[in-house]
């Protein structure tokens, strides 16, 4: 009986990713357990919730070569993450709070949903940034690609290409076209170029 109870959590707890940037300040907090500070080469785990404070940013990488990248006092669950390379896999990634980026990695379309207060992201192959206000409205802009947006109240899912804003507000069952963008958070660049902005006299 003792095996098999740390095998479950074993199980519970296997790696589906790491950390491959912190600044600031980063936490992790596992389910049922006890917030604990993010450094690099960290793992994470599914169903992890992951924190960043003001001025912070924390960039994770999952086993399929999905980036996440947290900007400024931004909270993301770890919902669900199973990935096999030759099998594919499933994600579900759900922003609360701040302002995040999302580069999707080897998950087939429709394979990463990335969830809001306000909207359900379908992921086709994208790179795409979300901001999650404290009232849970959420405007997303797509970078690179092209992404689904289905408000949660319902209403009709929209198709956001390349160069597209759009937003929902809680409770809003429609998308609204050409949005205000806000502020560039400079937690979503590489990391690369943090890295040099540091190095910097």
């Amino acid at each position: 009986m003792a095996f098999l109870l740390w095998a479950g959590a074993a199980a519970a707890a296997e790696r589906i990713g790491r950390v491959e940037h912190v600044e600031v300040w980063a936490t992790g907090t596992p389910e049922g357990g006890t917030s604990r500070p993010k450094h690099i080469g960290n793992g994470v785990e599914a169903r992890e919730t992951v924190a960043t404070v003001e001025n912070g940013a924390l960039h994770l990488i999952f086993l399929d070569r999905t980036e996440l990248r947290l900007g400024s006092a931004a909270t993301v669950v770890l919902d669900s993450y199973v990935y096999d390379r030759a099998r594919g896999g499933e994600a579900v990634l759900r922003v609360a709070r701040g302002i995040t980026r999302f580069i999707s990695g080897r998950l087939g379309t429709g394979q990463l949903r990335v969830r809001t207060p306000s909207v359900e992201i379908g992921v086709r192959g994208t790179d795409f940034s979300v901001w999650v206000e404290a009232d849970g409205r959420t405007t997303i802009w797509v970078n690179e690609g092209a992404i689904s947006v289905q408000p949660l109240a319902g209403g009709a899912a929209a198709d956001v290409a390349q160069g597209e804003t759009v937003a929902v507000a809680a409770g809003a069952t429609a998308v609204q076209r050409a949005a205000p963008r806000p502020l560039t958070d400079r937690g979503l660049l590489p990391a690369i170029e943090l890295n040099q902005e540091r190095a910097r006299p």
